[in-house]
């Protein structure tokens, strides 16, 4: 399933890998700071993804068989911030909030899509 899961996100992986950012980052050219706080705002995504796996996990069998709390990269996030001298905990931007929410209702309302 995960290789699965992978070829069928190949093409919005592509697509990001496409954006100005994306593109300025592999080319080295974001900043310190600019790096540190996409990865603060992506911590907010894993934070909400990952109590919401966790929880579905616990209770729908289907959630529990493809979750690997092994995977989840919430720590990680928060060790580069550290390494960057960067605070791990800043205020969300709107559109992280807004797809934060998302993740919460999907946790209450269709858990297995919180698997992609």
């Amino acid at each position: 399933l995960p290789e699965r899961i992978r070829r069928a996100l190949a093409p919005a992986h592509a697509a990001i890998e496409q954006t100005p950012f994306a593109q300025a980052l592999a080319a080295g050219r974001i900043g310190r700071a600019e790096y540190a706080e996409t990865l603060s705002q992506l911590g907010h995504l894993h934070a909400a993804l990952e109590t919401a796996l966790a929880g579905a996990a616990a209770v729908h069998p289907a959630v529990a068989a493809l979750y690997e709390p092994a995977r989840m990269a919430r720590a990680a996030v928060d060790r580069n911030l550290e390494a960057l001298g960067q605070p791990t905990a800043t205020a969300p931007a709107a559109a992280i909030a807004r797809l934060v929410g998302a993740i919460a209702g999907w946790s209450a309302n269709e858990p297995w899509a919180l698997l992609g």
